[in-house]
């Protein structure tokens, strides 16, 4: 069996010998953490959206790791209209496959679920959630971009703004 191996230089300048992981074999792990990044999931075992101070949006909701939440202006009660590759960029805040019971935090009140595929997507007052593709814990950049808004935390699902992209259809074609 051949061994795959590459040469290094140490802190001395003399060339060494170390096993190499190959191009081929990070990409394959890669390959399998990306899906699991582009639906935001959420396990049992802690609330599935907690309330969250963000500067001037004041309290909003989020998702158990941080992430914040959104509505699409363009969603009807307990209808996702973002599908396909609109999705790859607001994705639909799904629980753990075989969990159907979305969990509040302290706070947060009128949480349900719809079907989305095998799995279910998690609703404010019938408004579908989303995170946006790319970012981290406490980030709130998606306000406000294509009809996202975030949602406020209350007792009714109210948005921070419901502003659309240009021509009226809420989605820009460019995604």
């Amino acid at each position: 069996m051949a061994r795959n191996t590459t040469r290094w230089f140490g802190a001395a300048g003399r060339v060494g010998r170390s096993v190499a992981i190959g191009i081929g074999a990070t990409a394959a792990v890669l390959g399998l953490v990306a899906p699991a990044a582009s639906a935001a999931t959420h396990a049992s075992g802690t609330p599935s959206v907690q309330a969250a101070t963000r500067g001037q949006l004041g309290t909003i909701l989020v998702t158990s790791t941080g992430l914040t939440l959104y509505s699409y202006s363009h969603d009807t009660k307990n209808h996702a209209t973002c599908t396909g590759s609109c999705a790859s960029v607001w994705p639909p805040y799904l629980l753990a496959t075989g969990v159907k019971t979305a969990t509040a935090g302290k706070g947060v009140s009128g949480l349900g679920t719809i079907k989305s595929g095998s799995r279910y997507q998690v609703t404010e007052n019938g408004k579908p959630l989303y995170t946006f593709a790319g970012t981290k814990s406490g980030d709130t950049s998606g306000n406000g971009v294509n009809g996202f808004a975030v949602v406020k935390s209350s007792t009714k699902a109210k948005v921070t703004s419901t502003t659309t992209a240009s021509g009226g259809s809420g989605y820009s074609s460019g995604y």
